[in-house]
């Protein structure tokens, strides 16, 4: 398979055997045979993972619409369940591909981002722990940024006029709180 657009926006040109979708995702693909396919269906694998009860759905795609019988291939083996450094390669695989005539805010080549003055760069991560005996992950660095930033004033002594980029710390490490919003 070629795959040559996801989340509506052109990828960088990509053979796969596979690939791999998980659910949260929401992927919009368009995808080619490599070959002309004589013929020959595919098969579309639906499986749960990383879950303890296995769920597994087959589909079959098929070359023509007047062609009903079984793909002449065997389906292959699915894959470890934790595989995950087989999921991370292949998310990493998939580039968007800047050369193509694609929309995008600004006409292409009108801007040069080399020629950018880096004055500060922010390092935002996302954080992982243990609360009341399960994992708890962060999805977004500042859940309540306006309560953190008017907590981070406060600790620091800063006037109320403070800009914003005073209050932020360039090491994501030094002060970070983990925070449970009841919402």
């Amino acid at each position: 398979m070629l795959l040559v657009e996801t989340e509506g926006a052109y990828t960088l040109k990509q053979h796969y055997e596979s690939l791999d979708v998980h659910v949260g995702q929401s992927y919009s693909l368009l995808v080619t045979a490599t070959n002309q396919t004589d013929g020959i269906s595919y098969y579309m694998v639906a499986s749960s993972r990383f879950i303890p009860l296995e769920l597994v759905g087959i589909g079959i795609l098929f070359a023509i619409l007047d062609f009903w019988g079984n793909p002449s291939i065997p389906m292959h083996p699915l894959l470890l369940p934790y595989d995950f450094l087989y999921f991370i390669e292949q998310a990493r695989s998939i580039r968007l591909d800047l050369s193509v005539g694609a929309a995008r805010p600004n006409p292409q080549g009108s801007y040069h981002y080399g020629n950018i003055n880096v004055s500060r760069m922010l390092v935002l991560e996302n954080n992982v722990a243990l609360i009341d005996g399960k994992y708890r992950y962060t999805d977004e660095m500042f859940a309540k940024a306006d309560e953190y930033l008017v907590e981070r004033a406060n600790e620091q002594q800063l006037p109320d006029d403070t800009p914003l980029d005073e209050i932020l710390v360039d090491d994501p490490d030094a002060g970070l709180k983990i925070m449970i919003s009841d919402e």
